[in-house]
């Protein structure tokens, strides 16, 4: 039982070198991904928040028009608020969607809450300074009959 033990063991240091030689450099991300470490302004700090084209009327317009509602078993549709919480890059796109609290904890309502942020696109990004910064933002999307 000792030799068995003994075996096994000289057997995982023998594969554990020669697995050492075999591991593959850590890849570099393609050139076209910029990896930013930029931080993100809280809205108290910013001079103007990021506007989207047309205003909140015409963003609420977005969301309802590209919405594809819900339904439960009975061909329902179902209701609820989700808060979807987000970065406003500086070049108007939104990252980092998350689902905020407070919100419905329906599954099918936060997929397509966060289905319908990946389609927003906002015309000027928050500002500080007179420079576009990343800013967090929080969209209620509610989902009525």
């Amino acid at each position: 039982m000792t030799k068995c033990l003994f075996s096994l063991a000289i057997s995982a240091v023998t594969l554990g070198c020669s697995a050492q030689h075999s591991i593959p450099p850590t890849p570099q991300p393609p050139a076209n991904i910029i990896v930013t470490e930029e931080p993100i302004v809280a809205a108290q700090n910013l001079d103007e928040k990021g506007k989207y084209e047309g205003g909140a009327d015409a963003l609420a317009f977005f969301v309802s028009s590209n919405m594809q509602h819900p339904v439960d078993n009975m061909g329902r549709h179902i209701t609820g608020i989700i808060y979807v919480e987000f970065v406003l890059e500086k070049d108007g796109t939104t990252s980092y969607a998350s689902i905020g609290e407070g919100s419905s904890n329906d599954p099918r309502l936060t997929a397509e809450a966060l289905r319908i942020c990946k389609l927003i696109r906002f015309k000027t990004a928050a500002m500080q300074n007179g420079k576009p910064v990343r800013s967090k933002y929080t969209l209620p999307i509610e989902f009525v009959n």
